[in-house]
């Protein structure tokens, strides 16, 4: 079985894009502007990205940060105390709602997700792949909700 990266270096040449088509375009080399800065593609309260920092004028590449709702990721996966992590409903709960719930509401929280019924499952989309399985899923809730748009 090919690892990862013998996987990517299998099909590097088949994935690479001439830089200077980028200019010639006028096409966003992924979500950087040419001058390496990130660009705007909406406003969100929910999630950042933080890639690098400006000082005095001039800009210094970081670790990049994932960021909801204020909270930095590492400080999430690494809640204090330290025994306790910020689980799924914590951080659905932080996404859906902008804060961190107290036990009162997680307990809420948790009990609707474990009551929530969404009625008959159809079979016949079983997929192994986790990821299709959850693309199919939520476009099934899409095609029942009648204001999805």
């Amino acid at each position: 079985m090919h690892t990862l990266k013998e996987i990517y270096q299998d099909n590097e040449e088949r994935n690479f894009i001439d830089p200077s088509l980028y200019s010639r375009y006028r096409v966003k080399a992924g979500l950087r502007n040419d001058n390496g800065t990130g660009v705007k593609v909406g406003l969100t309260k929910i999630c950042d990205v933080i890639g690098y920092k400006i000082i005095h004028e001039k800009k210094y590449n970081i670790d990049g940060q994932l960021i909801y709702r204020g909270y930095p990721i590492n400080y999430l996966v690494n809640k204090q105390p330290s025994d306790k992590i910020c689980g799924f409903e914590e951080t659905a709960y932080l996404l859906i709602f902008g804060t961190l719930p107290n036990a009162d509401q997680l307990k809420t929280f948790k009990d609707y997700l474990l009551n929530f019924k969404m009625g008959p499952v159809d079979l016949q989309y079983e997929t192994p792949n986790i990821l299709n399985a959850l693309q199919i899923e939520v476009l099934k809730l899409y095609a029942k909700d009648p204001s999805a748009d």
